[in-house]
């Protein structure tokens, strides 16, 4: 007696179903689900009066839809301190309408600066942005990777960001002044900046010798009191 044989389907491991063989074919249509990449489809026939079962399996890429990314700063060169937003263009520039899902990246260099989610533009662009004040005097390879879903390929720009010192303003002072033999004398020096309050230290000279080398508070000031200096006009 012949029976109606089956085979059963599997994608990745996971069984898709179970079809009769009509004549010597058995066909079964994919989920349209099928994420991106390389899947292992495997078919496994469970035999006829003749013919003992037997399996078999072959590889199926499923590629995304093309994208192009476009990264723009909204200022370069920009000061120190100054704010500079950064904007991810995604553009689905396959034939399929859709537009791009997941999130951007943003790096600068090898360094994780954020990560942004997209926001639709239209049928089949969106964008992320990223906005701060914090980037070093120098320049900067500021990267955009896209991390896609719902079937999309990955893709990536990059641009130089760069960042120029900006002016400072250093005064002294001296208290009390004049001062008697042997009292103490104490020296402030502040340092101003047009767009954030500077860093780092000044060094306090007594003309050509250097007295002592002060690191800034967080006000951008630094003191020194002395009380050696000699008998005489003294320029610091």
């Amino acid at each position: 007696m012949l029976f109606r044989s089956n085979v059963t389907f599997s994608i990745d491991g996971t069984s898709i179903g179970t079809v009769t063989v009509s004549g010597n074919q058995a066909t079964l249509n994919a989920p349209a689900t099928l994420t991106v990449g390389t899947h292992v489809i495997s078919a496994v026939w469970s035999g006829d009066n003749n013919y003992s079962g037997i399996s078999f399996s072959a590889t199926h890429t499923v590629t995304g839809l093309a994208t192009a990314i476009a990264l723009v700063s909204s200022l370069n060169p920009a000061p120190f301190g100054q704010s500079v937003t950064f904007t991810a263009t995604v553009t689905n520039s396959s034939s399929t309408p859709a537009t791009p899902t997941g999130s951007v990246a943003f790096n600068d260099g090898a360094i994780l600066l954020a990560t942004r989610p997209l926001t639709a533009f239209n049928a089949t662009v969106a964008n992320a942005s990223l906005s701060m004040n914090n980037l070093s005097v120098g320049n900067h390879s500021i990267t955009a990777a896209y991390i896609p879903t719902g079937g999309f390929s990955s893709s990536t720009d990059a641009l130089t960001q760069t960042i120029t010192p900006v002016a400072s303003v250093t005064t002294l002072s001296a208290l009390p002044n004049p001062a008697l033999f042997g009292n103490s004398v104490t020296f402030t020096a502040q340092v101003t900046g047009s767009q954030a309050t500077p860093s780092g230290s000044v060094t306090l000279f007594d003309g050509n010798t250097a007295l002592a080398t002060l690191s800034l508070d967080a006000s951008g000031h630094a003191t020194f009191a002395t009380a050696t200096l000699a008998v005489g006009n003294h320029t610091l």
